[in-house]
């Protein structure tokens, strides 16, 4: 019986050891890239964002570019709300506009927006207006702002700009 005490204690500090090892090793693992991470001069929550061009103006400086993604839903209210709107060349197309002011974005940014709803009914979009402060979507197809509310029509937007200016002041 003494053996079973002994082989019991032996196994416990093994699996004690063990466990000091294992979670020696991940601190040690995370410091060297922690330590790596600085001397590299690498944040290890920096992201790699290009942005190429921009609908209005040149792209900016690389560490004023912004990415600023939402969703605006179908059952807001107020001036941001699906509203209807009647062109020259077709009857009704629902629109509606996405405040994007809190990205705080110093020149248009581009866009890219999809259509979720409820159902396979949420007709396609297009933006028609893009500014540093809001965004305007047309339904590519005839529908009204009350039929889009009631789909559950919510668009899921992603913008990408620049919020700073380049060194010659200007703003991007």
């Amino acid at each position: 019986q003494s053996t079973g005490k002994v082989g019991g204690l032996l196994q416990k500090y093994h699996f004690q050891s063990t466990a000091s090892l294992f979670y020696g090793s991940i601190l040690t693992m995370k410091l060297v890239s922690y330590l790596l991470f600085l001397i590299l001069g690498v944040s290890p929550g920096q992201s790699d964002l290009m942005i190429l061009n921009l609908p209005d103006s040149d792209p900016g400086p690389e560490p004023c570019a912004r990415t600023c993604s939402g969703v605006s839903r179908s059952d807001e209210t107020g001036a941001t709300r699906w509203g209807d709107l009647t062109g020259r060349d077709w009857t009704i197309r629902a629109y509606r506009e996405v405040d994007i002011t809190a990205c705080k974005f110093t020149s248009a940014p581009v866009v890219t927006a999809t259509m979720r709803g409820n159902a396979w009914d949420c007709p396609g979009i297009t933006t028609y207006g893009v500014y540093t402060t809001l965004f305007s979507l047309l339904t590519v197809e005839e529908t009204t702002g009350d039929k889009m509310r009631d789909l559950g029509c919510d668009v899921h937007w992603t913008v990408h700009g620049f919020t700073c200016e380049d060194e010659h002041g200007e703003k991007n």
